[in-house]
């Protein structure tokens, strides 16, 4: 295997647990917080799909609301997306985590 096979590779498991680790939050948020789900109550019953195109480095992934939860996937859904959202990795980033920090403090943790 070529040197750039590898780092695609890398670079793509990478992304696969970034979003593992973003769906199980998002899941969790809209499980426990009856605001944010009572928000989002339109997207899960239109089934939405939302495709983030990242050109700052290049990558594309789906986020699709179901009953289910919030799904991250690298793969797209199979009906037509409904979003198309182009942006940069750093925008991204500060997004999803202003995004994360204003939620979560609402939740509180205990270890037993």
């Amino acid at each position: 295997m070529s040197d750039s096979q590898k780092e695609h590779n890398q670079t793509h498991m990478l992304l696969t647990m970034v979003m593992i680790v973003l769906e199980t939050i998002f899941s969790l948020i809209l499980k426990h917080d009856r605001v944010v789900a009572l928000h989002s109550k339109k997207f899960v019953e239109q089934n939405i799909a939302i495709k983030i195109n990242s050109y700052l480095p290049y990558f594309d992934f789906y986020i699709t609301f179901t009953t289910q939860g919030v799904l991250f996937d690298a793969k797209a859904p199979e009906k037509p997306v409904d979003l198309d959202v182009r942006t940069t990795l750093m925008d991204l980033i500060k997004i999803l985590s202003a995004n994360i920090l204003v939620m979560l403090p609402e939740y509180t943790f205990e270890i037993s």
